[in-house]
């Protein structure tokens, strides 16, 4: 279908060059910008649901940002279990204290954080 357009002249000079950088002609960037636009419009003005690629692309995105936050947080508990079972084994060695007690106090914090739902301070535990 032949139709008449007028463009304003500083339009007219980037779509030459779009067509120059692209070796396109003047009708196939304009038909392709057309397409973009009628596109857009029905996205903006028309459609009720999200296009099904949208919705894959943000959920990888989601789920490799979960994997990343994951994985540093894994680096983060495992780095302070470590520190923590140091310093038991310090105290333990120095204190000698027995493993009947030892296994007790474990317990006791065990049943705190599920109480509680949050850190432990070692006032809380001795009562």
């Amino acid at each position: 279908m032949k139709s008449s357009f007028r463009i304003d002249d500083e339009l007219m000079k980037d779509l030459n060059a779009i067509c120059t950088e692209k070796g396109a002609s003047l009708t196939s960037v304009v038909e392709q910008a057309l397409k973009c636009y009628r596109d857009r419009y029905y996205m903006e003005e028309k459609a009720t649901i999200i296009n099904e690629e949208i919705l894959n692309i943000i959920a990888a995105q989601n789920a490799h940002l979960l994997q990343q936050i994951n994985n540093k947080s894994n680096r983060v508990i495992s780095e302070l279990a470590i520190q923590g079972a140091i310093t038991n084994m310090i105290l333990a060695s120095e204190l000698e204290v027995n493993d009947i007690d030892l296994t007790e106090y474990r317990k006791r914090a065990v049943e705190f954080l599920k109480t509680n739902n949050r850190p432990l301070r070692l006032d809380e535990l001795v009562s």
